[in-house]
């Protein structure tokens, strides 16, 4: 094979590889829950009250909508329940967090893409503090 000729081959097949990997690196994946970390009797300084939802799973669903926010705490001494977002990591900080019974904090750890979302579930993770 002349050198012009593999030349041509190797640079056809690196660009195919190209074309491949941009391919598989630019599929985008669909993913069927969004991480979640949930600290019972807990809740944190800093949160906002966010009306309309009646449920934790609506309480997380609103969180998941706003790109900003990165946790909730949710207040179930009341009915119905109330549901508070946190939209900054400073609220996260250990010494913004303290115990109060009845509510339960979330802590949003990955988020999976309302458009890519395959179901309705979240994976939470119980972490006793």
């Amino acid at each position: 094979m002349s050198n012009k000729l593999l030349s041509l081959s190797l640079s056809l097949s690196l660009s195919l590889m190209h074309c491949w990997q941009w391919c598989v690196s630019g599929c985008v994946e669909t993913c069927s829950e969004s991480e979640w970390e949930r600290y019972a009797g807990y809740t944190a300084v800093g949160a906002r009250e966010v009306s309309g939802p009646r449920t934790i799973r609506q309480c997380l669903d609103q969180c998941e909508l706003n790109v900003h926010c990165v946790g909730v705490d949710i207040d179930a001494n009341v009915v119905p329940l109330r549901c508070w977002m946190h939209l900054s990591r400073a609220n996260l900080r250990p010494d913004n967090v303290f115990q109060q019974q009845n509510t339960s904090h979330y802590r949003l750890i990955s988020r999976c893409p309302t458009a890519n979302r395959t179901g309705r579930a979240a994976r939470l993770l119980f972490n006793p503090i």
